[in-house]
Protein backbone atom coordinates (compact mmCIF):
# COMPACT_ATOMS: atom_id res chain seq x y z
CA UNK A 1 0.00 0.00 0.00
CA UNK A 2 1.41 3.41 -0.98
CA UNK A 3 0.93 6.28 1.45
CA UNK A 4 1.15 10.00 0.81
CA UNK A 5 4.23 11.82 2.07
CA UNK A 6 2.82 13.81 4.98
CA UNK A 7 3.18 14.32 8.70
CA UNK A 8 2.20 10.92 10.14
CA UNK A 9 -1.04 10.78 12.08
CA UNK A 10 -2.07 7.86 14.27
CA UNK A 11 -5.53 6.91 15.44
CA UNK A 12 -4.93 4.93 18.63
CA UNK A 13 -7.71 2.63 19.75
CA UNK A 14 -7.40 0.51 22.89
CA UNK A 15 -8.51 -0.04 26.50
CA UNK A 16 -6.35 2.77 27.90
CA UNK A 17 -9.34 4.03 29.88
CA UNK A 18 -9.75 0.77 31.80
CA UNK A 19 -8.30 -0.50 35.07
CA UNK A 20 -6.43 -3.65 34.04
CA UNK A 21 -3.04 -4.89 32.93
CA UNK A 22 -4.15 -4.49 29.32
CA UNK A 23 -5.26 -0.97 30.14
CA UNK A 24 -1.91 -0.17 31.71
CA UNK A 25 -0.08 -1.48 28.63
CA UNK A 26 -2.28 0.65 26.36
CA UNK A 27 -1.72 3.72 28.53
CA UNK A 28 2.02 3.18 28.23
CA UNK A 29 1.82 3.06 24.43
CA UNK A 30 -0.33 6.18 24.35
CA UNK A 31 1.97 7.98 26.78
CA UNK A 32 4.86 7.26 24.42
CA UNK A 33 2.91 8.56 21.43
CA UNK A 34 2.18 11.83 23.23
CA UNK A 35 5.90 12.19 23.96
CA UNK A 36 6.44 12.06 20.18
CA UNK A 37 4.03 14.93 19.46
CA UNK A 38 6.76 16.86 17.65
CA UNK A 39 6.90 14.06 15.07
CA UNK A 40 3.30 12.95 14.58
CA UNK A 41 -0.34 13.71 15.30
CA UNK A 42 -2.22 11.46 17.70
CA UNK A 43 -5.90 10.87 18.24
CA UNK A 44 -7.04 8.36 20.85
CA UNK A 45 -10.27 6.57 21.61
CA UNK A 46 -10.91 4.19 24.49
CA UNK A 47 -13.28 1.25 24.83
CA UNK A 48 -16.72 1.72 26.33
CA UNK A 49 -16.97 -1.94 27.37
CA UNK A 50 -13.87 -3.76 28.53
CA UNK A 51 -14.20 -4.09 32.31
CA UNK A 52 -13.68 -1.54 35.07
CA UNK A 53 -12.90 1.99 33.94
CA UNK A 54 -9.77 3.61 35.31
CA UNK A 55 -10.93 5.97 38.04
CA UNK A 56 -8.40 8.65 37.11
CA UNK A 57 -6.99 8.44 33.60
CA UNK A 58 -3.96 10.53 32.60
CA UNK A 59 -5.39 10.78 29.09
CA UNK A 60 -8.96 11.94 29.61
CA UNK A 61 -8.27 14.89 27.36
CA UNK A 62 -7.99 12.46 24.43
CA UNK A 63 -11.74 11.91 24.38
CA UNK A 64 -13.55 14.26 22.05
CA UNK A 65 -10.55 15.21 19.93
CA UNK A 66 -11.27 15.88 16.27
CA UNK A 67 -11.25 12.93 13.90
CA UNK A 68 -8.65 12.50 11.19
CA UNK A 69 -10.54 10.46 8.55
CA UNK A 70 -7.32 9.91 6.59
CA UNK A 71 -4.98 9.01 9.44
CA UNK A 72 -1.73 7.53 8.24
CA UNK A 73 -2.21 4.59 10.53
CA UNK A 74 -4.85 3.07 12.80
CA UNK A 75 -3.33 1.29 15.79
CA UNK A 76 -5.62 -1.24 17.47
CA UNK A 77 -3.98 -2.05 20.81
CA UNK A 78 -6.10 -5.11 21.55
CA UNK A 79 -6.36 -8.81 20.74
CA UNK A 80 -8.97 -9.80 18.12
CA UNK A 81 -11.29 -11.46 20.64
CA UNK A 82 -11.29 -8.35 22.82
CA UNK A 83 -11.97 -6.13 19.83
CA UNK A 84 -14.93 -8.27 18.79
CA UNK A 85 -17.02 -7.14 21.76
CA UNK A 86 -15.39 -3.82 22.63
CA UNK A 87 -15.64 -1.77 19.45
CA UNK A 88 -18.61 0.46 18.66
CA UNK A 89 -20.19 0.34 15.22
CA UNK A 90 -18.55 3.69 14.37
CA UNK A 91 -15.14 2.37 15.39
CA UNK A 92 -15.63 -0.79 13.33
CA UNK A 93 -16.61 1.29 10.31
CA UNK A 94 -13.57 3.51 10.67
CA UNK A 95 -11.23 0.52 11.00
CA UNK A 96 -12.68 -1.06 7.86
CA UNK A 97 -12.00 2.15 5.98
CA UNK A 98 -8.55 2.81 7.44
CA UNK A 99 -5.66 3.19 5.06
CA UNK A 100 -3.35 1.06 7.17
CA UNK A 101 -4.07 -0.98 10.31
CA UNK A 102 -1.61 -2.38 12.83
CA UNK A 103 -2.58 -4.55 15.75
CA UNK A 104 -0.89 -5.16 19.07
CA UNK A 105 -1.60 -8.75 19.97
CA UNK A 106 -0.31 -10.63 23.01
CA UNK A 107 -0.53 -14.42 23.18
CA UNK A 108 0.92 -17.07 25.46
CA UNK A 109 0.80 -20.40 23.61
CA UNK A 110 2.27 -21.86 20.45
CA UNK A 111 -1.28 -22.60 19.24
CA UNK A 112 -3.07 -19.53 17.87
CA UNK A 113 -6.90 -19.42 18.29
CA UNK A 114 -8.70 -20.21 15.06
CA UNK A 115 -10.62 -16.91 15.14
CA UNK A 116 -7.33 -14.98 15.10
CA UNK A 117 -6.36 -16.44 11.74
CA UNK A 118 -9.27 -14.60 10.11
CA UNK A 119 -8.26 -11.38 11.87
CA UNK A 120 -4.85 -11.57 10.17
CA UNK A 121 -6.67 -10.77 6.92
CA UNK A 122 -7.51 -7.21 7.99
CA UNK A 123 -4.31 -6.42 9.90
CA UNK A 124 -1.49 -4.95 7.79
CA UNK A 125 1.20 -5.31 10.46
CA UNK A 126 1.57 -6.60 13.99
CA UNK A 127 3.40 -4.68 16.72
CA UNK A 128 3.95 -7.09 19.60
CA UNK A 129 5.60 -6.56 22.99
CA UNK A 130 8.25 -9.29 23.04
CA UNK A 131 10.50 -11.49 20.96
CA UNK A 132 8.55 -14.49 22.22
CA UNK A 133 5.26 -13.23 20.72
CA UNK A 134 7.07 -12.10 17.57
CA UNK A 135 8.42 -15.60 16.92
CA UNK A 136 5.08 -17.15 17.75
CA UNK A 137 2.96 -14.96 15.45
CA UNK A 138 5.47 -14.72 12.59
CA UNK A 139 4.93 -18.46 12.16
CA UNK A 140 1.33 -17.76 11.11
CA UNK A 141 1.79 -14.85 8.70
CA UNK A 142 4.12 -13.40 6.09
CA UNK A 143 3.18 -9.88 7.19
CA UNK A 144 5.67 -7.89 9.23
CA UNK A 145 5.73 -8.51 12.96
CA UNK A 146 7.70 -5.86 14.89
CA UNK A 147 8.62 -5.81 18.56
CA UNK A 148 7.28 -2.69 20.28
CA UNK A 149 7.69 -3.36 24.02
CA UNK A 150 5.17 -2.27 26.60
CA UNK A 151 6.34 0.88 28.34
CA UNK A 152 7.67 0.34 31.85
CA UNK A 153 8.27 3.78 33.28
CA UNK A 154 10.74 4.67 35.99
CA UNK A 155 9.18 4.39 39.45
CA UNK A 156 8.28 7.80 40.77
CA UNK A 157 10.09 8.95 43.88
CA UNK A 158 7.85 8.71 46.92
CA UNK A 159 9.81 10.55 49.57
CA UNK A 160 12.43 8.68 51.56
CA UNK A 161 13.32 5.17 50.35
CA UNK A 162 11.04 2.43 51.66
CA UNK A 163 12.78 -0.26 53.68
CA UNK A 164 12.36 -3.59 51.93
CA UNK A 165 10.52 -6.14 54.01
CA UNK A 166 11.42 -9.81 54.06
CA UNK A 167 8.47 -10.71 51.90
CA UNK A 168 7.78 -12.43 48.58
CA UNK A 169 5.14 -10.76 46.39
CA UNK A 170 3.12 -12.09 43.46
CA UNK A 171 0.50 -10.04 41.56
CA UNK A 172 -2.02 -11.82 39.32
CA UNK A 173 -5.58 -11.50 38.02
CA UNK A 174 -8.12 -14.29 38.48
CA UNK A 175 -9.51 -13.54 35.02
CA UNK A 176 -6.16 -14.53 33.47
CA UNK A 177 -6.59 -18.26 34.21
CA UNK A 178 -5.17 -19.78 37.39
CA UNK A 179 -3.64 -22.66 35.43
CA UNK A 180 -1.52 -20.11 33.56
CA UNK A 181 -0.71 -17.89 36.54
CA UNK A 182 0.02 -20.81 38.92
CA UNK A 183 -0.43 -19.11 42.34
CA UNK A 184 -0.90 -22.56 43.92
CA UNK A 185 2.57 -23.53 42.72
CA UNK A 186 4.09 -20.54 44.50
CA UNK A 187 2.28 -21.56 47.68
CA UNK A 188 3.88 -25.00 47.52
CA UNK A 189 7.32 -23.60 46.69
CA UNK A 190 7.16 -21.13 49.55
CA UNK A 191 6.06 -23.87 51.97
CA UNK A 192 9.06 -26.10 51.16
CA UNK A 193 11.61 -23.31 50.79
CA UNK A 194 12.26 -22.94 54.50
CA UNK A 195 11.58 -19.20 54.28
CA UNK A 196 8.51 -19.20 56.57
CA UNK A 197 10.63 -20.69 59.36
CA UNK A 198 13.12 -17.86 58.82
CA UNK A 199 10.45 -15.20 59.21
CA UNK A 200 9.72 -14.45 55.55
CA UNK A 201 6.22 -13.53 54.41
CA UNK A 202 4.30 -14.35 51.21
CA UNK A 203 1.76 -11.90 49.75
CA UNK A 204 -0.54 -13.03 46.95
CA UNK A 205 -2.03 -9.83 45.53
CA UNK A 206 -4.95 -10.70 43.25
CA UNK A 207 -8.26 -9.45 41.93
CA UNK A 208 -11.28 -11.18 40.41
CA UNK A 209 -10.32 -14.41 42.19
CA UNK A 210 -13.94 -15.29 42.89
CA UNK A 211 -14.69 -14.96 39.17
CA UNK A 212 -12.21 -17.66 38.11
CA UNK A 213 -15.24 -19.91 37.76
CA UNK A 214 -13.96 -21.74 34.69
CA UNK A 215 -11.37 -23.46 36.87
CA UNK A 216 -13.25 -24.60 39.99
CA UNK A 217 -10.88 -27.47 40.79
CA UNK A 218 -7.75 -25.35 40.94
CA UNK A 219 -9.59 -22.49 42.66
CA UNK A 220 -10.87 -24.80 45.39
CA UNK A 221 -7.41 -26.32 45.77
CA UNK A 222 -5.83 -22.88 46.10
CA UNK A 223 -8.30 -21.83 48.78
CA UNK A 224 -7.93 -25.07 50.73
CA UNK A 225 -4.15 -24.91 50.60
CA UNK A 226 -4.25 -21.32 51.80
CA UNK A 227 -6.28 -22.35 54.83
CA UNK A 228 -3.87 -25.18 55.63
CA UNK A 229 -0.72 -23.09 55.32
CA UNK A 230 -2.16 -20.11 57.14
CA UNK A 231 -2.81 -22.39 60.12
CA UNK A 232 0.91 -23.23 60.13
CA UNK A 233 2.07 -19.64 59.59
CA UNK A 234 -0.85 -17.33 60.50
CA UNK A 235 1.06 -14.09 60.08
CA UNK A 236 3.21 -14.99 57.12
CA UNK A 237 0.87 -15.90 54.24
CA UNK A 238 -1.55 -13.23 53.07
CA UNK A 239 -4.11 -13.21 50.25
CA UNK A 240 -5.00 -9.68 49.19
CA UNK A 241 -8.00 -9.78 46.84
CA UNK A 242 -8.70 -6.14 45.97
CA UNK A 243 -8.42 -3.48 43.28
CA UNK A 244 -5.54 -1.17 44.21
CA UNK A 245 -4.53 2.08 42.57
CA UNK A 246 -1.12 2.47 40.93
CA UNK A 247 0.38 4.22 43.93
CA UNK A 248 -0.58 1.33 46.23
CA UNK A 249 0.81 -1.25 43.79
CA UNK A 250 4.03 0.73 43.53
CA UNK A 251 4.28 0.83 47.32
CA UNK A 252 3.88 -2.96 47.49
CA UNK A 253 6.69 -3.41 44.97
CA UNK A 254 8.93 -0.93 46.77
CA UNK A 255 8.49 -2.69 50.09
CA UNK A 256 8.97 -6.28 48.86
CA UNK A 257 12.43 -7.82 48.76
CA UNK A 258 11.45 -10.55 46.28
CA UNK A 259 8.96 -10.76 43.43
CA UNK A 260 7.99 -14.22 42.16
CA UNK A 261 6.14 -15.24 39.00
CA UNK A 262 5.44 -19.00 38.65
CA UNK A 263 3.60 -18.47 35.33
CA UNK A 264 3.14 -21.19 32.74
CA UNK A 265 3.48 -18.50 30.07
CA UNK A 266 3.45 -14.72 29.67
CA UNK A 267 3.34 -12.86 26.38
CA UNK A 268 5.21 -10.00 28.03
CA UNK A 269 5.07 -10.13 31.83
CA UNK A 270 4.25 -6.55 32.78
CA UNK A 271 4.26 -7.10 36.55
CA UNK A 272 7.61 -8.91 36.28
CA UNK A 273 9.12 -5.95 34.44
CA UNK A 274 7.58 -3.48 36.89
CA UNK A 275 8.97 -5.45 39.82
CA UNK A 276 12.46 -5.38 38.32
CA UNK A 277 12.14 -1.64 37.65
CA UNK A 278 11.17 -1.18 41.31
CA UNK A 279 14.26 -3.05 42.50
CA UNK A 280 12.75 -6.38 43.55
CA UNK A 281 14.93 -9.47 43.34
CA UNK A 282 12.86 -11.36 40.78
CA UNK A 283 12.37 -15.11 40.38
CA UNK A 284 10.25 -16.04 37.36
CA UNK A 285 9.64 -18.95 35.02
CA UNK A 286 12.25 -19.01 32.28
CA UNK A 287 9.64 -18.93 29.52
CA UNK A 288 7.70 -16.30 27.59
CA UNK A 289 8.20 -12.61 27.05
CA UNK A 290 10.20 -12.03 30.24
CA UNK A 291 13.18 -13.82 28.68
CA UNK A 292 13.90 -10.60 26.76
CA UNK A 293 15.23 -9.04 29.98
CA UNK A 294 15.29 -11.62 32.78
CA UNK A 295 18.47 -13.70 32.98
CA UNK A 296 21.01 -14.81 35.58
CA UNK A 297 22.53 -11.32 35.68
CA UNK A 298 19.24 -9.52 36.28
CA UNK A 299 17.34 -12.06 38.38
CA UNK A 300 16.58 -15.71 38.99
CA UNK A 301 15.13 -17.56 35.96
CA UNK A 302 13.36 -20.75 37.08
CA UNK A 303 14.04 -23.83 34.90
CA UNK A 304 11.02 -25.42 33.26
CA UNK A 305 9.92 -27.94 30.65
CA UNK A 306 7.48 -27.30 27.82
CA UNK A 307 4.42 -29.51 27.69
CA UNK A 308 1.06 -29.71 25.92
CA UNK A 309 -1.80 -29.23 28.38
CA UNK A 310 -4.28 -32.10 28.51
CA UNK A 311 -7.40 -30.03 28.99
CA UNK A 312 -8.30 -26.70 27.49
CA UNK A 313 -8.92 -23.64 29.65
CA UNK A 314 -11.21 -21.13 27.96
CA UNK A 315 -9.42 -19.64 24.99
CA UNK A 316 -6.42 -21.92 25.59
CA UNK A 317 -7.40 -25.11 23.83
CA UNK A 318 -6.32 -28.69 24.48
CA UNK A 319 -2.68 -29.35 23.48
CA UNK A 320 -1.70 -25.71 23.90
CA UNK A 321 2.00 -25.66 24.79
CA UNK A 322 2.98 -24.06 28.10
CA UNK A 323 5.84 -24.32 30.54
CA UNK A 324 5.65 -26.77 33.40
CA UNK A 325 7.39 -25.62 36.57
CA UNK A 326 8.01 -27.85 39.57
CA UNK A 327 7.90 -26.49 43.15
CA UNK A 328 11.50 -27.36 44.04
CA UNK A 329 13.27 -25.28 41.33
CA UNK A 330 11.06 -22.32 42.24
CA UNK A 331 11.76 -22.85 45.95
CA UNK A 332 15.48 -22.95 45.17
CA UNK A 333 15.26 -19.62 43.32
CA UNK A 334 13.43 -18.10 46.31
CA UNK A 335 16.15 -19.39 48.67
CA UNK A 336 18.91 -17.89 46.52
CA UNK A 337 17.19 -14.50 46.37
CA UNK A 338 16.48 -14.52 50.11
CA UNK A 339 20.11 -15.47 50.88
CA UNK A 340 21.36 -12.48 48.88
CA UNK A 341 18.90 -10.11 50.53
CA UNK A 342 19.74 -11.33 54.04
CA UNK A 343 23.49 -11.93 53.84
CA UNK A 344 24.94 -10.40 50.67
CA UNK A 345 23.32 -6.96 50.34
CA UNK A 346 25.98 -5.55 48.01
CA UNK A 347 25.56 -8.39 45.51
CA UNK A 348 21.78 -8.09 45.85
CA UNK A 349 22.02 -4.38 45.03
CA UNK A 350 24.14 -5.16 41.95
CA UNK A 351 21.44 -7.51 40.64
CA UNK A 352 18.73 -4.97 41.42
CA UNK A 353 20.60 -2.27 39.52
CA UNK A 354 21.28 -4.59 36.56
CA UNK A 355 17.57 -5.46 36.44
CA UNK A 356 16.51 -1.83 36.58
CA UNK A 357 18.98 -0.94 33.83
CA UNK A 358 17.77 -3.79 31.59
CA UNK A 359 14.16 -2.68 31.88
CA UNK A 360 15.08 0.95 31.17
CA UNK A 361 17.16 0.00 28.12
CA UNK A 362 14.53 -2.29 26.59
CA UNK A 363 11.20 -1.00 27.92
CA UNK A 364 11.89 2.62 28.88
CA UNK A 365 10.38 5.61 27.10
CA UNK A 366 13.32 6.09 24.71
CA UNK A 367 13.40 2.41 23.75
CA UNK A 368 9.65 2.22 23.10
CA UNK A 369 9.66 5.46 21.08
CA UNK A 370 12.57 4.15 19.01
CA UNK A 371 10.71 0.89 18.34
CA UNK A 372 7.61 2.82 17.24
CA UNK A 373 9.69 5.00 14.90
CA UNK A 374 11.26 1.93 13.30
CA UNK A 375 7.93 0.12 12.86
CA UNK A 376 6.28 3.26 11.53
CA UNK A 377 9.09 3.76 9.01
CA UNK A 378 8.20 0.43 7.41
CA UNK A 379 4.67 1.76 6.90
CA UNK A 380 5.85 5.06 5.44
Amino acid sequence: MTLDKERPSIWFLGPWNHASGLGEAARGALRTLWSMSAELDVEAEGFEHFGLHERISPHQHCIGTSHHPKSTLSWLHCNPDGASYSLTSDQRHRLRNSRYVVGTWVWESQQLPASWHQALNWIDQLWVPSGYVQDLLQHYTNKRVHVVPHLVGKPRSAGSPTKRQRQVLYIFDGHSYLHRKNPHLLLEAFAISGLPERGWKLILKTRNLGEAGGEPTILNYLRQRLIELQKLWPEQIQLLDAVLDRQSISQLLRSSAIYASPHASEGFGLTIAEAMAHGCLTAATDHGGCRDWLNTETGFPVPCQLEAIRNGYGIYKENSVWAKVEPEPLADALRQAAELHDNQPFLADEIRQAASNAIEQQCGSKAVASAIRHALSTVL
